[in-house]
């Protein structure tokens, strides 16, 4: 490359830098926005030199009885579907990347005979109720930290409700709804 090149390459870096300096003052000139030295609306009660902490309101939803007593297996075996490039649900049938889930309700958790649960998972204990299995379904990786499922979890609280109650009927023995 010779002189000339460097020159030309030199020049358009150089005229680039000095256009964006000029926008930026012209731009600062016409847009200037100057603090306030007092605030142009005043909320009454409110200290603004003092740190104040502010209590937030959770609003619930239904409560999981109220959603278990709404909740329909037909659609529950349409958000199933997700899982089903994981797991089987059918009595029986084998393990996939995670295990089969027929008659999961009521059963200990990590303990689906053939599958190789992750440490946190087997030292979870307990059984699936309904308020476990929502709080898992919720956040797998909340619920149960360092187990293996990689899905993120369903958002959705009648979705949650469904899937329960079509897993429940995935069952010889269904238990009771909350």
């Amino acid at each position: 490359m010779d002189s000339f090149e460097l020159n030309k390459i030199s020049a358009a870096v150089i005229i680039g830098i000095l256009l964006y300096l000029a926008v930026d003052m012209a731009a600062e000139s016409i847009y200037h926005v100057e603090e306030l030295e007092k605030s142009a609306y005043v909320v009454e009660g409110l200290d603004t030199d003092t740190a104040e902490v502010v209590e937030v309101v959770v609003v619930e939803g239904p409560s999981l009885s109220e959603l278990m007593a709404t909740a329909s297996a037909d659609r529950g075996a349409r958000v199933f579907r997700r899982c089903q490039a994981c797991h089987n649900d059918a009595s029986g049938a084998p393990n996939k990347v995670g295990p089969n889930l027929w008659g999961i309700m009521g059963h200990d958790r990590g303990a689906a005979e053939g599958f190789g649960y992750s440490a946190a998972f087997q030292g979870a204990g307990g059984t699936w109720s309904f308020e476990n299995m929502d709080e898992y379904l919720a956040s797998p990786a909340k619920a149960i930290p360092g187990n293996k499922m990689s899905f993120a979890g369903l958002r959705k609280e009648g979705e949650r409700a469904d899937i329960m109650a079509y897993m429940n009927s995935m069952s010889d023995a269904p238990i009771s709804l909350p």
